[in-house]
C-alpha cells in the first residue's frame, strides 16, 4: 500500500508541462556546458597532475632526474606538391632516416620507408613493409592502402587526407 501511494504521487508529477520544463532545463545546461568547453585546453605538463607536496610527485621527479624525460623527440615532415608517393623522394627520405639513425644519442627513427605492418594469418604473424618504395609497381598499391587506412585516408580533415 505504501509503495502504491508513493508511485501514485510520482505519477501525479509526471505531466506534459513538467516534461517540457525539464527538457528546457537540460537544454540550457547543455548550452552552458558547450560554451564552457571552448576554454578546455590540453596540458601535457605531467607535474601539474600532482599537488606540490605529494610524495608521488617527489618519486616521479627523482625518476625523471635519473632517467631523463620521456618526451624527447623530433618530428620531421616532408611535403611535395605532386604527392609524397614518389620513388625518388621516398629513397631520399629513407637515406635521411638512415643518416639520422647514425647520429649519436639517437635511439630510434621511425619512417614510413622503414616501418612494417603485421599480417595475421593462420600460420602466424608476418611482418611486411608498410611502404615498398623501391618498386614502382608496388608504390600505387601501398599508397592506396595507406590512403584507405583509418588513421590517414578516412580522416575528417581534408588537409590530412591531402597530405597522406
Amino acid at each position: 500500500m505504501l509503495m502504491e501511494n508513493r508511485i501514485q504521487r510520482i505519477e501525479r508529477h509526471l505531466t506534459r508541462g513538467r516534461a517540457w520544463a525539464m527538457l528546457a532545463v537540460i537544454a540550457v545546461i547543455s548550452v552552458v556546458m558547450a560554451v564552457a568547453l571552448r576554454n578546455v585546453r590540453v596540458d601535457y605538463d605531467f607535474e601539474k597532475f600532482f599537488p606540490n607536496d605529494d610524495p608521488e610527485l617527489d618519486r616521479y621527479m627523482a625518476f625523471r632526474e635519473r632517467f631523463g624525460h620521456d618526451n624527447d623527440f623530433l618530428l620531421f615532415g616532408i611535403e611535395r606538391a605532386e604527392g609524397v608517393f614518389d620513388r625518388t623522394l621516398l629513397t631520399k627520405v629513407d637515406t635521411l632516416a638512415a643518416r639520422i639513425e647514425r647520429l649519436p644519442r639517437v635511439i630510434k627513427v621511425l619512417s614510413p620507408t622503414r616501418m612494417s605492418e603485421p599480417i595475421i594469418t593462420p600460420l602466424g604473424v608476418f611482418e611486411t613493409p608498410y611502404l615498398r618504395y623501391w618498386n614502382d609497381t608496388l608504390i600505387p598499391i601501398d599508397s592506396a592502402r595507406i590512403r584507405g587506412d583509418r588513421e590517414c585516408g578516412n580522416s575528417s580533415s581534408p588537409r590530412m587526407r591531402k597530405r597522406c
